[in-house]
């Protein structure tokens, strides 16, 4: 993150980041986030159907920076090539990162959520749709003339919580970030030794043996998208039927790993029709 700026933290809480989003043009009358109250399978039951983001927020320590890192550098050392149908951006902002997983979680749901014309989503995703990470994250930080500004409705956010928030320049050891499903391919190049082959019938001639890069492409994956890390992390095969028991089971990774019990996990589903 560049330091440059620095935002009051969300709160995770479901009524914050429903107003939020109703807010950037997302209609929470059909599409708002819900309190996962656990990851054991009934808990899980209870949460509105369908998924299609899950938000965790988590408390970030050295180690856990210290094994982000490492698995940046090996997906990276794997040739994992991102699939460009998932949206990613950048986290530029300090203490952004409630915001960040909530343009996650939208953008990679824009055929399902349909933000309104004109609001910020609809103008936002419109304009960086041929963007980098790294130049999304820059466009959020500073839009230029005439384009949607979110830090209104952030600070607004930031201030609807039920606790008080801290200040903008408190160090907050709390981050968020988004586990969403695509359907797109994950490619990982991968090192295949081709052996010499026998001539079989007459006109054939003898193969040599090379090396050869064959990809690997796997549908239906869960990315885990973190505006602070180098890229997205597939973490695995998934469907919008799994998604929610697929993430859950990441979250009690990164709980597994963790003497903290400061973790919140909240899940962007179709709003009941009661609601």
């Amino acid at each position: 993150m560049s330091g440059e700026k620095k935002w009051i933290p969300l709160e995770s809480n479901p009524d914050v980041l429903n107003e939020f989003i109703t807010k950037l043009g997302i209609d929470a009358a059909k599409y708002s986030f819900s309190d996962v109250f656990g990851l054991d399978e009934e808990l899980l039951a209870m949460v509105p159907q369908p998924v299609v983001a899950v938000v965790m927020c988590y408390p970030i320590t050295d180690e856990s920076d210290a094994l982000a890192k490492t698995e940046d550098e090996e997906q990276a050392a794997k040739g994992v090539a991102v699939d460009p149908a998932v949206f990613y951006m950048k986290q530029t902002i300090g203490n952004a990162c409630g915001t960040i997983a909530v343009l996650h979680s939208i953008g990679n749901n824009l055929e399902l959520l349909s933000p309104a014309p004109g609001s910020f989503c609809a103008q936002f995703f419109g304009a960086t749709g041929g963007m980098g990470p790294a130049e999304v994250g820059q466009y959020l930080e500073h839009p230029p003339a005439g384009a949607p500004n979110i830090e209104e409705a952030h600070q607004a956010a930031a201030a609807g919580g039920d606790t008080a928030p801290p200040a903008a320049d408190e160090d907050v050891n709390l981050h968020f970030v988004a586990l969403v499903h695509r359907n797109g391919e994950v490619e990982v190049e991968v090192e295949v030794e081709v052996e010499e082959e026998e001539e079989v019938e007459e006109e054939e001639e003898e193969e040599e043996e090379e090396e050869e890069e064959e990809v690997e492409a796997l549908g239906g994956q869960l990315w885990e998208l973190d505006g602070r890390r180098a890229a997205p992390v597939c973490r695995g095969a998934t469907s919008p039927d799994t998604l929610l028991a697929d993430a859950a089971k990441v979250v009690q990774e990164f709980v597994s790993r963790s003497n903290s019990l400061q973790f919140n996990v909240l899940a962007l589903t179709q709003t009941p029709a009661d609601d």
